[in-house]
């Protein structure tokens, strides 16, 4: 479809511009970020992870108390934190997350929306009196040895703010390699 700059068509300008890409500036790994945001359009699987490993803690408006993190450039993306009573403060013990001046740790589970459609789920471990929630690393290589995928990464920089877990996120190791699950 072809918009003029008739009068009949001046409304659908700034929606013309919102279908387009936005560049999202340099990511966090040095890469250029360029995001579609698929307005009237279906968004596949690879689509949407791909937005979400190419956001910034910025992008997202956070209301922590609901535990809800909306992707500002297309609200039909969202993160979710689980609310289950068996998920209650159901302790952590493993070792990498009770080094903390705090030592108690919790089990939580944020879940990727897009529009009313549940996508996946993040393991997470609520660690130093809630100062920070940190993914599930991978440790079956090496127990000291703590490593998560960028697509972890970036939820956990939605739900936290890089500026709030940058120090505990340090102790990660980011992998390039393909989530599953």
């Amino acid at each position: 479809m072809i918009l003029d700059d008739s009068p009949s068509n001046l409304f659908l300008a700034p929606l013309r511009e919102a279908l387009e890409t936005v560049d999202a500036g340099t990511g966090k790994f040095g890469e250029s970020s360029t995001i579609m945001l698929f307005g009237g359009s279906s968004m596949t699987h690879q689509d949407l992870i791909t937005v979400v490993t190419s956001s910034e803690s910025d992008n997202w408006l956070k209301h922590e108390d609901r535990g809800v993190f909306t992707f500002k450039l297309n609200l039909d993306i969202a993160i979710r934190e689980k609310h289950s009573q068996d998920l209650k403060r159901k302790p952590f013990k493993e070792s990498w997350a009770m080094k903390f001046p705090d030592p108690v740790a919790f089990t939580v589970i944020y879940e990727l929306w897009y529009r009313s459609s549940f996508v996946k789920e993040y393991y997470f471990v609520s660690v130093d009196g809630h100062r920070a929630m940190l993914p599930y690393p991978d440790t079956s290589r090496f127990s000291n040895h703590l490593r998560i995928t960028r697509e972890q990464f970036a939820i956990a920089t939605a739900v936290n703010g890089l500026g709030n877990c940058e120090r505990y996120l340090q102790r990660f190791e980011i992998s390039d390699r393909a989530e599953t699950g």
